[in-house]
């Protein structure tokens, strides 16, 4: 748990319930045991992004450890050309995929090209 909310979630903004926080925990510990990590660090995915045809936009959580924005932010602008915008949400780690405002701005991303 201490793991998930130090690089994972930036609570109170960005949250799971407390049954599925225990799910993430028990899912991790699984996971966790049983990985052999085998790949090359670091890796940001410069040629396979290059190869990105189709508009992207980019979310990142500014309190995310394992990717820092900063770093994300770079690494699109260089490679994506099709990069259309590049958001940015306040007190949010790493699965930013929960995050209801995140969920919120694909919406209106999707409504704005259907």
């Amino acid at each position: 748990m201490r793991f998930l909310d130090k690089a994972i979630f930036a609570k109170p903004n960005h949250q799971l319930s407390p049954h599925s926080e225990k799910m993430l925990v028990d899912y991790e510990v699984f996971a966790i045991s049983r990985y052999k990590d085998n790949t090359q660090k670091p890796y940001y995915m410069n040629q396979e992004l290059a190869k990105v045809k189709v508009d992207t936009y980019l979310l990142l959580g500014d309190k995310d450890l394992l990717f820092p924005y900063q770093k994300s932010i770079e690494n699109a602008k260089k490679h994506i050309k099709q990069l259309k915008d590049i958001k940015i949400f306040q007190n949010v780690g790493h699965g930013i995929e929960t995050y209801p405002h995140a969920m919120q701005y694909i919406g209106e991303r999707i409504k704005e090209v259907s």
